[in-house]
Formats: structure tokens, sequence, C-alpha cells
């Protein structure tokens, strides 16, 4: 959490690029390839409690391998099997429905393909 609200609030992750699947929509990779990220990396928190069984769970995505997490991030579409072991770290409340309007690449022959993330607005309550 404290990583992600680091980020989101240096503007990290402002105009960058969502690649959707079926399954979820991931960001956070400011080099569109799945294995860029902030320049750092943190170990997993896995909370037993927390899993994909409902739609719009956000989760650290470390593409590098188990525990290498950095500043990709994902947020399930639909409830996912097979996540164990994943740091789930939030969950959307409102405006899951735009997640299903996202274009879903196979192929990105431009960044200007994707649709992007504008800004994001952290509330502490």
């Amino acid at each position: 959490v404290n990583s992600f609200l680091f980020l989101a609030r240096e503007g990290w992750y402002d105009n960058m690029g969502f690649f959707a699947t079926d399954e979820f929509v991931m960001t956070g990779d400011p080099s569109d390839t799945g294995f860029g990220g902030s320049g750092y990396i943190f170990l997993d928190e896995v909370v037993a409690d927390l899993n994909f069984n409902d739609p719009g769970i956000l989760s650290t995505y470390a593409r590098l391998g188990p525990g290498l997490n950095t500043s990709t991030f994902f947020i399930s579409k639909i409830p996912l099997t097979g996540q164990e072991g994943r740091s789930i770290f939030g969950k959307v409340t409102s405006g899951l429905e735009i997640l299903e309007k996202m274009a879903v690449i196979q192929n990105v022959n431009s960044k200007d393909d994707l649709d992007r993330v504008l800004s994001i607005t952290i509330t502490e309550k």
C-alpha cells in the first residue's frame, strides 16, 4: 500500500497505459513491456484472508518473479483462481463497469492504442 500511495501521489501513474485482458487490467510499467518499474522492488505482503473471489481486486504484479514487486499492479475483472501468494492491497468500490469498456489488445502497435490512467486520487478515511 505504501509504495502505491507514494507513486500515485508523485504522479507516477499519470497518463500510463492500461493493458486489458478478459480477466484483468494492468498498469504501472512505463516501458509497456511488463518488465519495467519504479527502480526499486519490495517483497510480497500476503494476507491469507484476502482472495480473488470477487472482481475489482487490486494486487501487485510481480512479473520479475515471486517477491519482486515494483510499480506494476492489476485489477481483476472476474473472480480469479490460482493467484494465491500475491499482495492484495485494495478493492474497487465504484466504477467497476469501466474495466469492461477498456479495449482488450493482443498486440500493441503503438502506445496510442492503450487506454490510459488520467490520474489517481487518494482519499484516506
